[in-house]
């Protein structure tokens, strides 16, 4: 079986938001932590290579144990800088001269950089005030990484002029919903 990983540019980027909210000495503790666990088999860390989704899973959560207190919630954080970084930077075309329903149209070409298995669906309500997103198809599911995608697409939204904006995760057995509603 496929090892189900992310790329390296997303797992630099965590490493990134820990020095940018912490500082440098809480993103140095960060790369010893994981240095003494894995290294040189992660550090550097190349943006292009992609990396195991159990690691990523494990920098969530050490970002969420250090700097959150153990609150997995709080890294919906990470998800809103993650946005903030990929649509005002490479990714911006994206984002740039469409609106938000558009975008959500493209969600899964845009995961497809950023995850190596699963795919990512948007499915519009009919007011045309919110949506589901839907992930599928990926090996497992990890609670850290659903916080951060609920960060990503509400900061997304937000990105797009949205207001009122929420954002709510369930698991299912095939996947996970995220039901993304605006003013």
């Amino acid at each position: 079986m496929t090892e189900y990983k992310v790329k390296g540019s997303t797992v630099r980027n965590k490493f990134a938001y820990v020095e940018s909210n912490f500082g440098s000495q809480a993103e140095a503790a960060m790369t010893l932590f994981f240095k003494g666990k894995y290294g040189k088999t992660l550090f550097p860390i190349f943006s292009n290579i992609w990396y195991s989704y159990d690691l990523y899973v494990e920098v969530l959560e050490y970002i969420a144990q250090h700097h959150y207190g153990g609150d997995l919630k709080q890294l919906t954080r990470v998800g809103a800088a993650s946005a903030q970084d990929a649509l005002t930077s490479i990714y911006q075309s994206f984002r740039c001269g469409t609106d938000y329903l558009t975008f959500l149209k493209r969600i899964s070409k845009l995961h497809s950089m950023f995850y190596s298995m699963g795919k990512t669906t948007a499915q519009i309500h009919e007011n045309k005030k919110g949506c589901n997103i839907i992930h599928s198809g990926k090996p497992r599911y990890a609670t850290a990484d659903l916080y951060v995608a609920s960060g990503f697409y509400q900061e997304t939204a937000r990105l797009h002029d949205l207001k009122g904006i929420s954002c709510r995760f369930e698991m299912e057995p095939s996947g996970a919903i995220f039901t993304l509603v605006w003013d």
